[in-house]
């Protein structure tokens, strides 16, 4: 793909990304042009349907914790703890409680198309490698399983109610502390 056109293709998911999490999916895709900064045409070029720029998004989330895993496996391979609070941190900051429940709304997981649903048993793979490895080094409980650690850290990043988020500014990030915490063995 064209360096331009790739661009575009990031600056449409970043876009969707944004809307659909503080929004939800009814987005018109006119905003979603305009607020990547493209034509209408564009996002048509790259997303012709609603479902495909829906699976592009779940990709690329699925794909940015397949970056994540691969980043902070060598520092858990060497014991080292920062790199277990540095993966937790990383996975938060994908802020994936807002995104995903807006992705898979009224579908279930046979629902998903065979790329997607490929995508994500590699992730749970690679989740659970880091996991293994967090487990070696007595920073995560035997029981820990890929899918409930993904679930869980979902559940904390969900968006908070703004009053709750403007009385208690850093809750999440307690949140996340407790639960990373509640893993140790």
């Amino acid at each position: 793909m064209r360096a331009d056109a790739l661009a575009n293709r990031e600056a449409l998911l970043a876009a969707a990304r944004h809307l659909y999490s503080s929004r939800g999916m009814t987005v018109p895709y006119s905003q979603i042009a305009a607020e990547a900064g493209v034509g209408i045409a564009t996002l048509y070029r790259h997303f012709p349907t609603p479902d495909d720029l829906a699976l592009g998004l779940f990709v690329q989330v699925l794909e940015r914790i397949r970056d994540i895993c691969a980043r902070r496996r060598g520092e858990l391979a060497a014991g080292d703890e920062t790199g277990w609070t540095g993966f937790v941190a990383d996975l938060v900051a994908l802020e994936m409680g807002a995104l995903v429940p807006q992705l898979v709304a009224g579908r279930g997981l046979g629902d998903l198309p065979p790329q997607a649903m490929a995508i994500r048993e590699s992730v749970l793979a690679d989740v659970g490698e880091v996991l293994r490895l967090a487990k070696a080094a007595g920073l995560v409980r035997e029981e820990v399983t890929p899918l409930y650690f993904q679930a869980g850290l979902g559940a904390l990043t969900r968006p908070l109610p703004e009053a709750v988020a403007a009385t208690v500014p850093d809750l999440r990030a307690w949140l996340v502390e407790v639960f990373v915490a509640g893993l140790r063995p």
